[in-house]
């Protein structure tokens, strides 16, 4: 098998990875993280169940 095949298939999945990781990263200058307003357990709907 070509080195270069082996080597290309190393980075896509890295470079696929760590572009995602940056992106989730990423934020606005402004974003500043709220609390949740309500910390009551949901339930699921009992209608739902089978």
């Amino acid at each position: 098998m070509h080195p270069w095949h082996t080597v290309t298939s190393a980075l896509a999945p890295f470079l696929l990875f760590a572009s995602m990781a940056l992106l989730s990263r990423a934020r606005p200058a402004s974003y500043t993280p709220r609390a949740p307003t309500t910390w009551q357990v949901r339930f699921i709907d009992p209608e739902l169940v089978p």
